[in-house]
C-alpha cells in the first residue's frame, strides 16, 4: 500500500532496508532483509492528522528504532516502543543528531527530544520555517530565519546556530 509518497531507509543492526509507504490514511512500515529480499515484518498506524504535513512526515533511523511520527517501532521485529514521539506544530518534520531530534514542537518554537530520557526543551520567540528548515549537524543545530512573513506571533525574525557547551 502506498499512493501519496514512499520513504526507503538502511540500517545494519541487522542488516535491513526499510520502506514506509503512505496511502490515504495510513503510515504502512515494512522491513525487509537487505541481502536475501525476504520480508521481516509490517506496521501501519493512521495519519495522526492530513493537513499541515501531518501525513507527510519522513522516518527517522536511529539506535535501531524507526520513529515514524508519532510511533516509535524497534528495528529487529517492529515491536512498539514507548514512549511515542512528542505532538509538533505545524507543518515541519523532525530531524535527528546523535542523541537529540530537533523539530517545530508545541507554539511553533524551536524544539529538542531526548529520546532516550523523554525530556523536551527549546527556544521560546524562534520560529523554524516550513518543513525541514533546522538541521542537527556536526554537535551543532543550524536554523535559518523562518518566520518572517508569518503573523501567527511575535517571532526574533533572524537565523541562529547553537553548539554544546564545553
Amino acid at each position: 500500500d502506498g499512493i501519496v509518497v514512499f520513504y526507503m531507509g538502511y540500517t545494519d543492526d541487522p542488516v535491513e532496508t526499510l520502506v514506509i509507504a503512505l496511502s490515504k490514511t495510513t503510515y504502512h512500515v515494512y522491513a525487509f532483509n537487505a541481502v536475501n529480499g525476504e520480508a521481516l515484518w509490517h506496521k501501519e498506524h493512521s495519519w495522526p492528522s492530513d493537513n499541515h504535513g501531518g501525513h507527510m512526515q519522513h522516518p527517522v533511523l536511529l539506535n535501531g528504532k524507526v520513529f515514524m511520527w508519532p510511533r516509535v517501532y524497534r528495528v529487529t521485529d517492529g515491536a512498539s516502543v514507548s514512549p511515542g514521539m512528542p505532538s509538533r506544530g505545524g507543518c515541519p518534520t523532525f530531524a535527528a543528531g546523535a542523541k537529540t531530534f530537533v523539530y517545530r514542537g508545541s507554539g511553533s518554537v524551536i524544539s529538542l527530544w531526548d529520546s532516550d530520557n523523554n525530556r523536551q526543551s527549546g527556544w521560546r520567540s524562534i520560529r523554524p520555517g516550513c518543513w525541514l528548515s533546522v538541521v542537527p549537524a556536526d554537535g551543532m543545530i543550524l536554523a535559518p530565519e523562518g518566520g518572517a512573513g508569518c503573523s501567527c506571533g511575535g517571532w526574533l525574525q533572524t537565523s541562529v546556530g547553537f553548539s554544546k557547551k564545553d
